[in-house]
């Protein structure tokens, strides 16, 4: 079952043109702020919260520096400030998990260089200690997620034989639960909310990369698929804050977060992070979520970051009235002429800017414009691929216009 793989689609059909005032509860997004950097650059690093801080460390310094790093730091959000504590006691290591449960924090697995680690770590905030935990059972793992759900963490599919693994933090004992149904993968993404834990994405060995979530029920010891995302990625970060978790999504060379509601079993575009960076790692804490270090994207180039970005959830306005564009304006969009697309917004306005946006099926804006109010938009589309896109017009305080665009 591949439910809703191209929810961006089916978001850009289902848009349509608003046509009058409407009243219903407005979603308003969530945002992300970049915070004080580290000054290390890495990705494949790994993350937790604990105690109103943020705890980050190793990872790779660089494609091609085979020497990951075994540093380890602390980010204190009240004074947007880092500290650097006791170096991760496994030693160098790239792809490692991290986890927290209980205001307790973990880190373990990842690599060295190429073969998987077994080997699990508590970190003690007070006295800036590691203490080593029991190893996980099998042949370990690297490049993978998890997630908690009360003091049980779990994580898979292991490498060839799906099986995920829980661990008790109390105990500090191991077990198996049911096996991960889906393909074999690697990079893929976890988060927990409402007693159930999902994974999903990522990709697999020989069979491509994956959009495809599962959700676990530890009530049941069982596995069932539920929507897919789009677009798919092997890159991305996931946490959870509140009823909802969060995918900060890298596919398709974009850079959107997606709230997964599981309520109604859909993904929503929630916000966009300030570039693109691949490779992160992401938790969550007070109300908040974190996005931490990985790849940023600029001209020439991957290069390794050591940003913090702080991403606040939106909310929605339940019974808000607000007036949509449509109802005020006549709005045309002509076909394209001599590779120009023309969209004329016509009305009486007091003066005002609309913000023309047309973004493709991987959620990446190709293209925005600023106009004064009334216009004739003409913009050169030659250059974009042939497909579905969304046009978008927006002024503040109004619902946008939105409208699909098909580029022949």
């Amino acid at each position: 079952m591949v439910r809703q793989h191209l929810y961006f689609l089916l978001l850009l059909i289902g848009l349509g043109v608003f046509t009058g005032n409407q009243s219903f509860a407005q979603r308003v997004p969530g945002t992300w702020e970049e915070k004080a950097s580290m000054g290390i650059g890495r990705f494949w690093a790994f993350s937790f919260a604990i105690k109103d801080k943020v705890y980050g460390g190793t990872g790779r310094p660089g494609f091609s520096a085979l020497n990951p790093l075994s540093d380890f730091w602390e980010y204190d959000p009240a004074i947007d400030v880092w500290t650097q504590k006791a170096d991760f006691p496994g030693g160098k290591r790239e792809s490692a998990v991290g986890f927290s449960a209980n205001d307790r924090g973990f880190a373990g697995f990842g690599t060295p260089f190429i073969q998987f680690s077994k080997d699990l770590y508590e970190f003690l905030p007070e006295s800036n200690l590691w203490v080593s935990k029991a190893n996980v059972p099998g042949v370990g793992f690297s490049h993978s997620a998890g997630f908690v759900i009360d003091s049980i963490f779990y994580i898979g599919p292991e490498n060839g034989t799906n099986q995920v693994y829980a661990y008790n933090i109390n105990s500090d004992v191991w077990d198996t639960v049911a096996m991960f149904p889906g393909a074999d993968r690697r990079g893929q993404v976890g988060f927990s909310v409402l007693g159930k834990g999902y994974i999903g994405m990522g990709a697999g060995v020989f069979s491509g990369v994956f959009g495809d979530f599962w959700s676990y029920d530890p009530v049941t010891d069982s596995w069932t698929e539920v929507a897919s995302i789009f677009p798919v990625s092997d890159q991305s970060s996931a946490f959870s804050v509140g009823n909802y978790g969060f995918v900060y999504n890298v596919g398709g060379s974009g850079n959107l977060t997606f709230r997964y509601d599981p309520f109604n079993d859909v993904w929503e575009p929630e916000a966009s992070l300030p570039g693109r960076v691949a490779n992160g790692t992401s938790c969550s804490i007070n109300g908040l979520g974190y996005h931490l270090f990985g790849e940023k994207t600029q001209s020439g180039g991957n290069v390794p970051s050591s940003a913090i970005y702080e991403f606040t959830p939106g909310f929605d306005i339940a019974n808000h009235i607000t007036p949509s564009l449509s109802s005020i304006a006549d709005i045309t969009i002509y076909p394209v002429v001599d590779g120009t697309l023309k969209v004329e917004v016509a009305g009486t306005f007091s003066p005002k800017m609309v913000n023309m946006t047309i973004i493709d099926l991987n959620g990446k804006i190709c293209i925005s414009r600023n106009v004064l109010l009334p216009a004739i938009i003409e913009e050169y589309v030659d250059h974009l691929a042939e497909g579905v896109y969304l046009l978008s017009l927006s002024i503040p305080d109004m619902l946008p216009y939105n409208q699909k665009w098909i580029k022949r």
